[in-house]
């Protein structure tokens, strides 16, 4: 594969940078499991909400991540 084929796979393209966004997600979601531990557990609904949030503002991070490629390095094929 060639870096220009890289560039233009869908898949590929951004996959580094999102893949710290969802470190961070899946770290952050733990973090109503440390505060149980630690004997200061959240209200339910926030401990519920919490990580839907966190993933919609994933999936957000990640759309505007893809945006920033495709401006930088162009649309990727579509195959």
């Amino acid at each position: 594969m060639t870096p220009d084929e890289f560039r233009k796979d869908k898949y590929l393209r951004a996959a580094g940078y999102n893949f710290f966004v969802w470190a961070a997600v899946n770290a952050l979601v733990t973090v109503p499991l440390f505060a149980a531990i630690a004997g200061t557990p959240w209200p339910g609904w926030v401990a519920g909400l919490y990580p839907i949030v966190l993933i919609a503002l994933g999936l957000f991070v990640c759309g505007l991540n893809d945006n920033r490629v495709e401006k930088m390095v162009g649309p990727a094929v579509s195959e």
